[in-house]
């Protein structure tokens, strides 16, 4: 009766070891990886006499992942289509934690309008939605006639005042 006794203990035992070890592995089971939200933007800047644009933003990651970044000038022109890869080679800036701002600026070359595009990646690769803005760069072009610049020369008074007016 011992023997039977301590068998059905041990097999209790056994049965119930069993079902917890079970609820624990469902208990622990992975939660998909979640992307990052959409980059936020924080600042714009634009200086018209570098013909440079800055801008500073930051994106969310839900897991607390670490995250990069992707950036990308495009001019848009209604005349020409452009046509890209399937899949493009992104270059993709970071780690950066979750949530920190990354300020990157653009060296314009010519007048237009262009689209920006801002991207987050998580560190497992899971990429996020996209935050596209426009901007419009328009060159100022300064008189070249040399009876103008040596007045500007002669009194800079001048130069600070065009400056004021035109906001260089």
């Amino acid at each position: 009766m011992r023997r039977i006794l301590t068998l059905l203990v041990i097999g209790m035992l056994v049965m119930i070891g069993s079902t917890t070890l079970v609820l624990g592995e469902d208990d622990t089971s992975n939660t998909p990886n979640r992307a990052p939200k959409a980059p936020i933007l924080v600042q714009e800047k634009t200086g018209m006499k570098e013909e440079t644009y800055k801008c500073t933003f930051y994106s969310i990651d839900p897991d607390g992942d670490q995250v990069y970044y992707y950036i990308s000038w495009k001019k848009i022109d209604e005349d020409i289509k452009l046509c890209e890869p399937d899949e493009p080679v992104r270059p993709w800036y970071g780690p950066f934690d979750s949530g920190e701002e990354m300020t990157k600026d653009h060296t314009f070359m010519e007048t237009g309008t262009y689209k920006v595009t801002l991207i987050a990646k998580d560190i497992y690769n899971k990429v996020g939605p996209a935050t596209e803005i426009t901007v419009t760069y328009k060159k100022v072009k300064m008189f070249q006639l040399p009876i103008f610049i040596q007045l500007l020369e002669k009194f800079p008074i001048i130069n600070s005042i065009l400056k004021y007016i035109y906001k260089l």
